[in-house]
């Protein structure tokens, strides 16, 4: 991933800080910040982690748009059965609700991991 890939996705899509986003990476903060800005790359199980990240990310907008397409008829049964837990991230991340969206994806990516 691109240094701009990666800070859009933890400033910009899930609105977490970089303390919050080094939290859920299990890295330190200067890494986030080196990464961000091109001084290093995340190798490894940094980047599996952050590649699972952005498929997470990349489900969300396509239940997003495959309700716009069905004219909004996925609702609760298909977002709970097409994605299950990933269905509220990008709100929560909206709604400044950084801790939350810290949970819910440190569960999904100790899920994918195993």
């Amino acid at each position: 991933m691109t240094p701009k890939e990666i800070y859009r996705m933890r400033s910009e899509v899930l609105k977490l800080s970089q303390e919050q986003f080094a939290r859920l990476l299990d890295v330190s903060v200067k890494t986030v910040s080196r990464w961000e800005k091109g001084e290093a790359s995340p190798t490894g199980l940094y980047e599996e982690k952050l590649l699972k990240l952005r498929e997470i990310i990349n489900n969300q907008n396509l239940l997003n748009s495959l309700n716009l397409i069905m004219g909004g008829s996925l609702g609760l049964f298909g977002a709970s059965m097409f994605i299950g837990g990933i269905s509220n991230i990008l709100f929560l991340a909206k709604a400044g609700y950084s801790e939350k969206i810290l949970d819910t994806l440190s569960k999904l990516l100790d899920n994918k991991n195993n």
